[in-house]
């Protein structure tokens, strides 16, 4: 009785402790979670060691709503001139943290994509798009606005996570257009 006593008071102690930590509260998206955070975070616990980070993921919407409301210290985002963004820029300080390249990709067979753009009228390729509550998707509609050329896709596949539009890209579904950072890995597995 009197170890598991000592026990529980060192984690009592473990925990103040902690509590007396700084804590860094980041609102992001999955996407960024998954392809830049793990970078920033390690870069960050080098020169930080003693800061408590705490990442919370969701639509760029919850992000702000937790910024403004004081749930988060710093918001992490996709950023284009024309998402509608209600923040008080007067208030909240912003920096470009790093840019991101959106681009088209699709399976591919032999090396070659299964889907090549820009399709034809009589035969359009099968798009994944992402679903309108995603930044993502206001920046791939003005990327689809103005290509150089004339795509011809069918929106097939509606979809609210950019992972899981890899995911149906690599099973041959269609093309869609992702981050670079996203979809890295699977380009160098082929």
């Amino acid at each position: 009785a009197l170890r598991e006593l000592t026990d529980f008071r060192e984690r009592v102690a473990d925990a103040e402790r902690s509590r007396n930590r700084a804590l860094l509260r980041i609102a992001t998206g999955r996407t960024i979670a998954r392809t830049r955070m793990p970078e920033w975070l390690v870069a960050t616990r080098q020169d930080c060691p003693e800061l408590d980070v705490r990442i919370t993921t969701g639509s760029l919407h919850d992000g702000v709503l937790m910024l403004s409301e004081g749930h988060a210290d710093v918001l992490i985002a996709y950023f284009h001139p024309r998402l509608l963004l209600n923040i008080d820029s007067a208030v909240v300080d912003y920096c470009v943290l790093a840019g991101e390249t959106l681009l088209p990709f699709s399976a591919a067979h032999d090396g070659q994509p299964l889907f090549r753009l820009p399709g034809t009228l009589s035969r359009p390729l099968p798009h994944i798009r992402f679903h309108s509550t995603l930044a993502l998707a206001k920046i791939e509609q003005e990327a689809l606005r103005r290509p150089k050329q004339a795509f011809y896709l069918n929106s097939e596949i509606e979809i609210d996570s950019p992972e899981a539009a890899l995911d149906l890209c690599i099973a041959g579904m269609g093309v869609a257009w992702l981050p670079l950072s996203l979809a890295r890995r699977a380009l160098e597995q082929g």
